[in-house]
């Protein structure tokens, strides 16, 4: 299946030819950048139009890839997506920071229960596809299933990232045999945290996922430290973020917007504003991620960092719609919540 164009509205985004594109042509509009993207099957489709705020769809840290839980989860959200009216929702898929066990054999780390194998995450996620897609009604959103990972530890290498889109690549495939590619599809997900790895290791990962991928990854970690704060952390720059979140031709910002001090909604305003200087176009951020429902959740209530969806995505869309330079649709929101 050929990738749509994000005007045809049925997903989530899809990798985009980054070289200049024609005026209006779908999503590759928003992208007149002096880098190149390859062409090729891509992903779903941009995320709902509309006005005012989305739906806020809900993401999941994972501690299980049972399949019968999976499916139950999957089922759960579409009849909670049932009653939203966009035309697409996302979410993050949760896995834990990537880790190899033995010689080749890639997976993640479930947030401490031990490591599961690539093809077993695959398989529960597309549990969770299956059970959307046989609750969900026929009115809902196309779901974008974002299977994520972190740049977390030693197992952040290329052939990581590459096992990664090998396996989104796979669950895309059963997507098209299920003939589900209307209700969901499936893209690659990783929490990029400034502080957990630096730039060199992070893009390594990030060229592997690259090197394989038919479909995006949805950068779901933060800009610490960047401006207008100070200094990106770790010897980051923002360039380095520029690249892992939007540069690099698989790449969407779906940034963390925690706090309720607005300061990292003005971190990715600044990042889509760098972008419309340095290369010539603004970066199209997909959404906001917000924690409420984890932090309730948790015995740590997480204070400073528990902006509701609201919130998150009203701060975000508010500075970078203040801007004509960086002015677009915040299409998505979505919220985490500790699988149970």
């Amino acid at each position: 299946m050929a990738w749509l164009a994000p005007s045809q509205s049925t997903g989530a985004h899809q990798a985009r030819p980054k070289s200049r594109p024609a005026a209006g042509h779908g999503k590759a509009a928003h992208r007149q950048g002096d880098h190149k993207r390859a062409t090729r099957h891509r992903t779903a489709v941009e995320p709902s139009a509309g006005h005012g705020m989305p739906s806020t769809a809900r993401s999941q840290y994972l501690k299980t890839t049972h399949s019968s839980v999976l499916n139950r989860m999957g089922c759960a959200e579409g009849r909670r997506l049932s009653r939203s009216r966009d035309e697409s929702a996302i979410v993050v898929l949760a896995f834990g920071r990537p880790v190899r066990r033995g010689h080749g054999h890639w997976g993640a780390s479930l947030f401490g229960r031990g490591f599961r194998s690539i093809g077993q995450i695959q398989r529960a996620a597309q549990a969770y596809g299956r059970g959307f897609a046989r609750c969900a009604a026929p009115s809902g959103p196309h779901l974008t299933v974002a299977i994520g990972t972190s740049n977390f530890g030693p197992g952040v290498t290329y052939r990581h990232g590459a096992a990664w889109a090998a396996m989104v690549n796979g669950a895309n495939e059963w997507v098209d045999a299920q003939d589900l590619a209307h209700r969901l599809r499936f893209a690659g997900a990783s929490d990029i945290e400034l502080s957990w790895n630096g730039p060199r290791t992070s893009k390594r990962w990030v060229r592997g996922y690259d090197s394989v991928a038919r479909w995006p990854y949805y950068d779901y970690g933060d800009a610490a430290g960047c401006p207008p704060r100070g200094n990106c952390l770790g010897g980051w720059t923002q360039e380095d973020v520029w690249f892992v979140s939007w540069g690099a031709r698989t790449a969407w910002p779906l940034p963390e917007i925690y706090t309720g001090d607005r300061g990292q909604a003005e971190q990715w305003y600044r990042l889509s504003l760098y972008s419309y200087l340095r290369h010539g176009w603004r970066m199209t951020i997909a959404g906001a991620l917000s924690q409420r429902t984890a932090c309730r959740q948790s015995s740590d209530t997480c204070r400073g960092m528990n902006n509701s969806p609201a919130r998150a995505w009203g701060q975000l869309d508010g500075l970078l719609n203040r801007d004509f330079r960086t002015a677009q649709r915040l299409r998505w929101s979505s919220d985490f919540a500790w699988a149970r």
